[in-house]
């Protein structure tokens, strides 16, 4: 073969095989960005399974601690009213990044309270995945929380009658049931201490048996002070006190009430409007005088109640003559006096309790199964959320 021919064929098979390199390449090319890709979306998809998880994990942490912190927090007093919604602030999780929040609304129809629990989670990543749990809440046990509504009077620490006062119904004391000038007990008298005089009791006297655990304190809601009934004096809304006193008649419509003290003087009276329920609670001092009817029949006794909430130790006094005192008050570290000289119907409980002057006590059965609001407990009863079987769902 000659030299030009042997050039020519070089020429030729160069020729040919620079498009076969450039083909290859251009594949190998596609086939890395291919790679690429599918690894990039592998690493997206793990990221996207990955912040769901957490965002899962992150909703069901919330709903843990909302479920362990129900009871201190008294997330119940956000929304004391059906309907009533509160939206928590965003929660973050330091272990990995993730947070949560939670959105609260009451849902009963105003008997059992029952709360929608709904905990939004979140992943690592801002604007990444969200997943979202939704659980329905009781608390006090579900309706078995705390009763403490047994009797026609209870004090705490020590009970004491002068003055002949009349009682119808049970009387009880974690410690001595003291009586001076020949009252009258129609029911039950027990003690974690003595009975002073046994022939004042109808019924039968039970000594060094104390009737219960002491009883706790409670907490006041996390509200602001009020709201107000349609009539009174005063108020210092910065206090919190308000003063009733020689106005129209007052009318406390269904709801919670919160003050720091509490003043009723003079002769009008106090309305709960039928079918409604007026929950009071009272920071520091009580006072209720005056010729005048509180919740008069036929409101029941229950649907005024009325609360010492915190650590105060404030004497709590309750008199009036000629009047009616439809209520229950629930006051476990204060001291209670009773001086009416008409007639109190419902259920008194206090750290003392002193039931002076001619007015009769009666107690108002329909009272013993109602349980503190909220679940709020106390001497070891209720106050611990429940989920309700078969409301976790995930949305």
């Amino acid at each position: 073969m000659t030299l030009a021919n042997r050039r020519n064929l070089m020429t030729s098979e160069s020729g040919i095989a620079m498009p076969a390199v450039i083909l290859v390449v251009a594949i190998l090319a596609i086939l890395a960005v291919g790679s690429v890709r599918t690894v990039g979306d592998e690493v997206k998809a793990s990221t996207q399974m990955s912040e769901s998880a957490k965002a899962f994990y992150a909703a069901e942490a919330g709903v843990d601690l909302i479920m362990a912190t129900w009871d201190s927090l008294k997330y119940d007093t956000l929304m004391p009213n059906p309907g009533d919604t509160a939206v928590l602030d965003w929660r973050d999780l330091p272990e990995n990044g993730a947070g949560f929040r939670a959105m609260l609304q009451r849902v009963d129809d105003g008997g059992q309270p029952g709360f929608s629990v709904r905990v939004q989670g979140r992943g690592g990543i801002s604007g990444g995945s969200t997943r979202n749990i939704g659980v329905i809440v009781q608390p006090g046990g579900g309706g078995g929380g705390f009763h403490p509504f047994q009797w026609a009077l209870f004090g705490d620490q020590a009970l004491e009658f002068e003055n002949t006062p009349d009682v119808v119904g049970n009387v009880a004391s974690n410690g001595d049931i003291i009586m001076v000038n020949n009252p009258t007990i129609t029911g039950d008298a027990q003690a974690g201490g003595t009975v002073q005089d046994h022939s004042a009791v109808s019924g039968t006297v039970t000594e060094s048996s104390p009737p219960t655990a002491p009883f706790d304190e409670i907490p006041c809601p996390s509200l602001p002070y009020g709201p107000l009934p349609s009539e009174y004096k005063s108020w210092n809304a910065s206090l919190g006190n308000i003063v009733i006193h020689n106005a129209s008649t007052s009318v406390f419509s269904g709801g919670v009430y919160y003050f720091n003290s509490f003043s009723k003087r003079g002769d009008n009276d106090i309305v709960v409007p039928p079918g409604d329920t007026a929950i009071i609670f009272v920071e520091g001092g009580f006072t209720y005088q005056g010729m005048s009817d509180a919740n008069p029949a036929p409101s029941p006794a229950a649907s005024l109640q009325i609360y010492g909430c915190g650590p105060g130790q404030n004497a709590w006094q309750l008199g009036g003559g000629g009047s009616v005192l439809n209520m229950v008050i629930y006051a476990p570290k204060r001291f209670l006096i009773l001086q009416n000289e008409a007639v109190a119907n419902g259920s008194f409980v206090g750290r003392r309790v002193e039931k002076v002057n001619e007015g009769t006590v009666t107690y108002d059965p329909t009272v013993a199964s109602l349980e503190l609001p909220f679940g709020l407990g106390g001497g070891g009863g209720g106050g611990v959320a429940t989920m309700m079987k078969r409301t976790w769902t995930e949305f």
